[in-house]
């Protein structure tokens, strides 16, 4: 399989998917009943080659500036493909990047160069070796965008915004409260 070529079933997975994530709703990134509920719904293992099983969670996701996540109003929505390997016993596997990209073309097709592909950020995603891909997206959820300046810049944040730290007095990683 070229790194480049997704295959019928990655690709008939991935309209799967899409028509999956519109049905369910967005997700907001908060420990609810309803988010476990959506991701659950919202993911699939599917056979990748003979050795491989892909682990596929696609979602729409939004508020991820309104709940105070990212100061960048421009980082508000995106479709987000999350993506890790295992072996056929359920072993987690390393990344694959060839068939990582075959599946984000499969998703995202001729935007795949305005994505933004995140390595494993969190203890449990370090283990499964969790890949993201983020497609920003305009207010429409249909006009692929790629936002200006990185997500904690501030200089299209509106007057009085507050971030999640400082609306739950939430401590920094410095170990200071927010006044």
């Amino acid at each position: 399989m070229s790194a480049l070529a997704p295959t019928k079933l990655m690709r008939r997975t991935a309209a799967s998917m899409r028509l999956t994530a519109a049905k369910a709703g967005t997700y907001d990134g908060l420990p609810t009943a309803a988010n476990m509920a959506l991701m659950q719904q919202c993911h699939r293992l599917v056979p990748d080659g003979l050795e491989l099983v892909a682990s596929l969670t696609f979602t729409r996701d939004a508020g991820m500036h309104t709940s105070g996540w990212w100061k960048n109003p421009e980082y508000q929505r995106c479709e987000h493909l999350s993506l890790c390997f295992r072996d056929r016993t359920g072993k987690h596997e390393s990344h694959q990047r060839g068939r990582g990209r075959a599946w984000a073309t499969a998703f995202f097709g001729e935007h795949t160069h305005k994505l933004w592909v995140e390595p494993p950020f969190s203890e449990v995603g370090k283990q499964a070796d969790v890949y993201h891909y983020r497609l920003f997206l305009a207010p429409d959820w249909r006009t692929p965008i790629v936002p200006r300046k990185e997500v904690y810049s501030t200089e299209f944040t509106e007057v009085g915004w507050k971030s999640w730290s400082e609306v739950h007095s939430v401590p920094d990683l410095l170990g200071q409260k927010p006044p």
